[in-house]
């Protein structure tokens, strides 16, 4: 078969956060290479920031911060549930993405948005409406083709493809819980077995930007203390002129940062992170300047926050991670994954082993800021590529080359089927007849024909589905899949998947084929009369064999009824033939002894091994003359390859890179 079409398209993960956004690009055709990361104004990432000037138009990221004369500002305005239909908030946030666009096409970042696709991250919480109305916005803004997927799965994939990541597959199938820090969010990702990938994740509205507003606040509280009339004016300020807080927020998390990337060289109120903004345009200037060290911070983190229920954040986190242990199924997580800029905070770092002692292993990775970026760089290349296998999947399974591959296969799997009702038919009616006779329970040879009647009736006329399904697996393993893995393996080299992947040997395929334990079985076809007859009748003629021939001349050796017999056997031959005798035979209780000389067991073994052979090619032509029952077949086979097939392309995604 033919390689599948797969679409050759630059692919670019957007991560709109809060605090910051960052880009990162891939290519559909590029395997397994690193997701780059895009510049915005020379930086990898840029503060999540939208101002206007009349002159300029709008400005996006520290040009929107440090641009004197703009005439509004909007800081920290990712998209979340309760502002999600605000018009008001999607304009800005349209105007955002157009600007962004408009950098990137500039820069030549990218060339033509028709062939780019753009995958956004949302939280974790949100629903599929919530997500397609963020992407109708998204769309409105320019991007044409457009994913949002939850920032959840590009950490997770993220941390399974990179080569800088420091984890294997062995631990990836261990219990792995992953902690994306944001701004506004902090989402828990559970991943319990990375094979089955059952993702269960949570998000929680516990963002690092909480603890900026508390700096922030504190800061005022300061200047009220040591400077109350420049309070009075920066308040003034703020009412007229609201961007001016924002710039100040926007001082008071770059002041934590600063913090947070050393925090052992701001020990005191002495030496605090210099991080202040001065209003030089205010006529004396104003300056704000955020008091951030060591014991201010712990003080900032255990203060209780009306946005957390009266919570310190602290004390809201350690829960969160308590939570997060108590869904895990057993004690706790082997792995923790921190992701996202604020898990670069040692207090993240300090509330994680001690809630998850138990772990093997905690981590954060290289520059977890750009981990969601590159995550849902891979998603899109990921998600392209799947839908390619699928199809390639889907191709195979649907073409007339695998269809007339199981039917031209079918008549071999039907020769091993006749095989246990062949053996049904011996051992459940023919057997038991002509033990009973042989150990005197039948008295006559002509008893057998009514005894294998009856019971021919209580057959079941089916196969125990153990035996069907042993059949069918050593026709599969043996015969079919083979041969369909000449179709499976350029697949597997299309993909880049290992071939062991998509083989189907011995896989649990049988199970829910149907009508193999049900085939077209005539029993009264199969066990005629006249079969019958001929076994009672040879019987009868290995008896008058013995009596008139060599090997009959044992019957004189035996007590005197066995020299009656053979005297009243020769008595009759003489007067009326051999034919009349065996007739007569047939009809006459015979002694036990002469049974068990008549029909030993390598004579029954070998008289029951023939009525087999004969049965079995009469089975063999009932089934294969069934047109019906041979089409269900062959449709029940397909449908189970090809539910197996759909089943091993969700384990083949997870090695596509």
């Amino acid at each position: 078969m033919e390689n599948i079409h797969v679409e050759n398209l630059d692919i670019i993960g957007f991560d709109f956060g809060h605090g910051e956004t960052a880009l990162a690009k891939v290519s559909s055709m590029a395997n397994d290479s690193e997701p780059e990361m895009l510049e915005i104004l020379a930086r990898k990432s840029q503060v999540t920031a939208l101002a206007f000037k009349p002159e300029s138009g709008d400005l996006v990221g520290d040009q929107a911060l440090k641009t004197t004369g703009i005439t509004e500002l909007h800081i920290g305005f990712k998209p979340m549930r309760h502002n999600l239909n605000s018009l008001d908030h999607q304009q800005i946030v349209k105007r955002f993405i157009r600007k962004y666009l408009g950098i990137l096409k500039q820069s030549g970042q990218i060339t033509e948005c028709d062939r780019t696709l753009f995958v956004v991250g949302s939280p974790s919480g949100w629903s599929a409406a919530e997500r397609q109305t963020y992407a109708e916005i998204l769309q409105q803004a320019g991007m044409r083709s457009i994913s949002v997927e939850k920032e959840s799965r590009a950490a997770f994939l993220h941390l399974k493809e990179s080569r800088t990541s420091e984890v294997n597959t062995e631990q990836l199938m261990q219990h792995v819980l992953i902690i994306d820090i944001g701004s506004s969010s902090t989402d828990f990702t559970i991943v319990n077995r990375m094979e089955a990938c059952p993702v269960e994740d949570f998000g929680l509205s516990l963002g690092a930007g909480l603890i900026e507003e508390v700096i922030f606040e504190r800061t005022l509280l300061h200047m009220k203390r040591k400077k109350p009339d420049d309070l009075l004016r920066l308040e003034e300020m703020f009412q007229n002129f609201p961007h001016f807080k924002r710039q100040c927020l926007i001082a008071c998390r770059e002041g934590k940062e600063k913090f947070f990337s050393i925090p052992e060289l701001y020990v005191s109120a002495d030496i605090s992170v210099d991080c202040s903004i001065k209003f030089r345009t205010l006529k004396p200037p104003i300056e704000f300047e955020p008091c951030i060290y060591r014991d201010e911070m712990e003080t900032i983190l255990s203060l209780p926050m009306t946005a957390l229920n009266g919570q310190s954040w602290k004390n809201a986190f350690r829960a969160a991670l308590e939570h997060a242990k108590s869904k895990m199924e057993k004690s706790g997580p082997d792995l923790v994954v921190l992701t996202g800029g604020a898990s670069r905070m040692d207090v993240v770092m300090s509330l994680c082993t001690q809630v998850f002692a138990s772990a093997e292993k905690i981590i954060r990775g290289l520059e977890p800021e750009y981990t969601i970026a590159r995550g849902l760089a891979r998603i899109g290349r990921t998600d392209i590529l799947t839908n390619g296998l699928k199809r390639a999947i889907e191709a195979i399974s649907d073409s007339m080359e695998l269809i007339t591959l199981v039917e031209q296969r079918i008549p071999g799997l039907i020769d091993s089927l006749a095989e246990p009702l062949a053996d049904e038919l011996i051992d459940h009616a023919v057997r038991p007849s002509l033990e009973l006779w042989r150990d005197g329970r039948l008295r006559t040879l002509n008893d057998i024909r009514p005894d294998i009647e009856s019971r021919k009736q209580n057959l079941l006329g089916r196969i125990r589905g153990e035996d069907a399904g042993k059949k069918l697996d050593a026709w599969l393993n043996n015969t079919l899949l083979p041969i369909l893995a000449d179709f499976t393996d350029p697949v597997c080299r299309q993909f880049d998947i290992p071939r062991s992947v998509l083989d189907l040997r011995h896989r649990d395929i049988a199970a829910g084929v149907g009508s193999i334990v049900h085939p077209p079985f005539n029993v009264d076809r199969l066990i005629r009369s006249d079969e019958i007859v001929v076994i009672t009748s040879m019987l009868a003629g290995i008896i008058v064999g013995m009596a008139s021939g060599g090997t009959g001349i044992a019957l004189f050796h035996l007590p005197i009824t066995g020299q009656v017999i053979a005297a009243v056997l020769g008595a009759i031959i003489t007067g009326f033939g051999i034919d009349t005798v065996t007739e007569v035979i047939k009809d006459r209780d015979l002694p036990g002894f002469s049974r068990k000389w008549v029909l030993p067991d390598t004579k029954l073994e070998h008289i029951l091994s023939e009525q087999r052979s004969k049965f079995r090619k009469a089975v063999m032509e009932q089934m294969s003359s069934d047109s019906g029952w041979r089409k269900k077949l062959a449709e029940d086979i397909l449908r189970k390859l090809k539910e197996a097939l759909e089943e091993q392309v969700e384990k083949a995604v997870m090695w596509i890179r």
